[in-house]
């Protein structure tokens, strides 16, 4: 009988194609992931430059009126138990509120608030007791 050569390549090849399966995983992983990092960072600069064009607006109106109470008035400030007030809308469920003192025009309040209560989807029942 003739005697066989073998190549003992067997094992070595499993092991590479492994590390080939897990190096295109992970790959994958990581694109996805840069996806969903770059989605966010979208997001957040947008919301950043939607809050920032309100405080401006909000800041050049209050600048524009001078200290007096009446001006503000006719730009659609609400006056309300001693304060002058205004909403400037961020987005469909935010704004920025500003409250300023009605005598002296200084800042009482300049925060986001929620206009818009969110509703959940109760559709599903998830638990029962």
């Amino acid at each position: 009988m003739a005697s066989e050569k073998r190549y003992p390549i067997g094992s070595a090849s499993i092991v590479m194609v492994f590390v080939a399966v897990c190096l295109t995983a992970l790959s994958s992983l990581s694109l996805v992931s840069a996806k969903a990092d770059l989605k966010l960072s979208e997001k957040t600069a947008q919301a950043v430059n939607v809050y920032y064009e309100a405080d401006a607006k909000a800041a050049r109106e209050v600048n524009a009126a001078e200290g007096d109470a009446v001006k503000l008035e006719q730009m659609g400030w609400q006056r309300q138990e001693g304060t002058l007030q205004k909403e400037f809308p961020l987005d469909d469920r935010q704004a920025l509120r500003v409250t300023l003192a009605a005598l002296t025009l200084e800042v009482e309040e300049w925060r986001v608030v929620i206009t818009k209560e969110w509703v959940g989807d109760d559709s599903l029942d998830v638990w029962v007791p």
